[in-house]
């Protein structure tokens, strides 16, 4: 359902939901994000790989996550 607004969308919020990590290939889709809400939900240092292709991104929440150190790793060359 994004994918069909994702030139205007640039702020997500996601925090609190359901989210898995094969839906951040989705999210990973929508190029012009600056700002990623992910807190509380379940994505781990799997889901975040998907996301190294967002070079808009400028914040990301992903306080109370599974993501560890070496998943923000992945993000390195954001």
């Amino acid at each position: 359902m994004l994918q069909q607004i994702k030139k205007q969308l640039v702020w997500l919020k996601l925090d609190n939901t359901n989210i898995s990590d094969d839906a951040m290939a989705d999210v990973a889709g929508l190029s012009n994000i600056s700002k990623l809400y992910l807190s509380n939900t379940n994505i781990s240092d799997k889901g975040i790989t998907h996301l190294q292709s967002l070079t808009q991104l400028a914040y990301l929440n992903l306080v109370a996550t599974k993501v560890s150190a070496q998943g923000l790793l992945a993000l390195k060359k954001l």
